[in-house]
């Protein structure tokens, strides 16, 4: 095939899978800077005085849809991006696509489990096909720092020292009882 093409011929390939590549890669580092803002508004959440009505809510046992704030669950989607970038920059581009998509898969199980006070990361850019090989390069210093910062978060949000609401008291069934009978004829 390529004694079939010129050098030019092959240089524009090239090229275009080398565009390709860097908007891959400015996909990825988009999609982690949503992950870390949304990772850093959980660390916020994590303070005993950042919301003292959130965090009486995720006291009271009888609330199961309140969830508490876990910055740390970012870290498999950093680590399937990385797995993601370092694909592409080695050149393997239908790799790099398919580890990707796998990452926003990751990314969007993690964005319904979010706590309702955080921000849920934009969810922007399309993972289309093209080409499948491209020079190799160094990963990116932004998105691989941005992969490291939160790797690096370790912060999460202590148990609340509030004592679980228990059931409501023995009293109350009675005098629900007592206006029960006060409405018979």
């Amino acid at each position: 095939m390529v004694s079939g093409l010129g050098n030019e011929e092959i240089a524009k390939r090239l090229e275009g899978a080398n565009a390709q590549r860097d908007e891959i890669v400015a996909l990825i580092e988009a999609r982690l800077k949503g992950v870390r803002d949304t990772q850093l508004a959980e660390v916020g959440l994590t303070e005993r005085g950042a919301n003292w009505q959130h965090w009486r809510e995720i006291a009271d046992s009888h609330l199961t849809e309140i969830s508490r704030p876990e910055p740390t669950r970012w870290h498999r989607v950093a680590r399937a991006y990385e797995q993601a970038l370092q694909a592409v920059c080695r050149g393997d581009l239908d790799r790099g696509r398919q580890l990707a998509r796998r990452a926003l898969e990751i990314e969007g199980e993690l964005t319904e489990q979010l706590t309702t006070l955080a921000p849920s990361p934009d969810a922007t850019g399309a993972l289309d096909g093209g080409p499948a090989v491209a020079a190799g390069t160094a990963v990116p210093a932004g998105p691989r720092d941005l992969v490291h910062d939160i790797l690096n978060t370790t912060a999460s949000m202590p148990h609340p020292k509030n004592k679980p609401r228990t059931a409501d008291p023995w009293w109350t069934a009675e005098l629900q009882d007592e206006d029960d009978d006060d409405d018979e004829p």
